[in-house]
């Protein structure tokens, strides 16, 4: 605000004290309080746009990057521990990933899958000393055999083809760092140890394969995708579910007075699959928990969702 701004606020302000009966004395002294309220206001914002320039002026931290000329990693299997250690001129706070996997593919897809042993995550000041992991073929079967089930709950697992005899153990040094001298995607990673460019990033990575056969194969998800149940298995249900004499019925209302109720923990075996509307229908021989038959009809698919649907057989 200029001087003659600040003179008709002034004269204003003035005008407005003196037609509400205020005196001279008392006038002057609001107008001091105004006019220094006013500076305040002012000075406050004359601060904050500085404060914002600055800002806006101030260069970014320049990077001295990350020199790596020693990553030196064993690592050995000692019944079913994995034992690693790790000697790296690496920051101490570099992020080190180490995993250990088996392949696998289905039978029928050439695609390559990989089943979990170890996926460990930690800094270099943590391997001052070996470190040992468990990957026994027991504990990454249980955990497999989990995902499978989630898996087969949705559709997306089929049977298992070979399996890998061998584990691959890789120690690497990942692209998400926390020190910013190694520049985004390790772009300032620098030096004769084992770089290598991975998209627009690079990464330190060490890997081995040892010898590890199974000692039994993973069992088959007994879950069932409540879309795509096969024709000829049985299965068990988790909920009541209506069963329909029919999957389109001529007379809606008298089919739904014959309709019957499979109770929870019944078996339906399916004995053919009708598709109405993209939707699956099931036509099935039913039977309580019990293994009393109940009769033969229609499920529609939808009635099935929500369910744990498991293969019996």
């Amino acid at each position: 605000m200029d001087s003659r701004g600040l003179s008709s606020f002034t004269a204003a302000t003035g005008r407005a004290l003196r037609s509400r009966g205020w005196t001279g004395t008392a006038i002057v002294r609001a107008m001091l309080v105004a006019g220094f309220s006013l500076l305040t206001i002012l000075n406050a914002g004359c601060e904050a746009v500085e404060k914002q320039a600055e800002k806006q002026m101030e260069k970014p931290k320049e990077t001295t990057g990350v020199v790596c000329n020693r990553f030196e990693v064993s690592a050995e299997l000692e019944g079913s521990d994995l034992v690693v250690s790790l000697a790296t001129d690496l920051p101490v706070d570099t992020n080190i990933v180490v995993s250990a996997t088996r392949d696998y593919n289905e039978k029928g897809q050439a695609t390559t899958y990989s089943i979990d042993y170890l996926f460990d995550k930690s800094r270099v000041s943590q391997w001052s000393q070996p470190r040992r992991f468990d990957v026994s073929n027991a504990k990454a079967m249980r955990e497999f055999e989990k995902k499978r089930e989630k898996q087969a709950a949705v559709g997306i697992a089929g049977k298992i083809g070979t399996i890998s005899k061998k584990l691959e153990v890789r120690v690497l040094v990942p692209m998400n760092q926390d020190n910013p001298d190694f520049g985004k995607g390790n772009v300032h990673l620098s030096g004769s140890c084992p770089i290598e460019t991975s998209g627009s990033g690079k990464v330190v990575e060490w890997k081995t394969e040892f010898d590890y056969p199974l000692t039994a194969r993973p069992k088959e998800p007994r879950r069932a995708d409540p879309s795509n149940l096969a024709k000829g298995k049985t299965f068990r249900i988790s909920k009541d579910t209506p069963l329909m004499p029919h999957h389109s019925p001529k007379d809606p209302y008298a089919a739904l007075q014959r309709k019957k109720n499979i109770p929870a923990k019944g078996t339906i075996a399916v004995r053919s699959i009708f598709l109405k509307k993209g939707s699956p229908w099931y036509e099935v021989t039913a039977k309580n928990a019990q293994g009393k038959t109940l009769g033969r009809g229609w499920i529609n698919s939808t009635a099935l969702i929500g369910q744990r649907i498991e293969r019996v057989r």
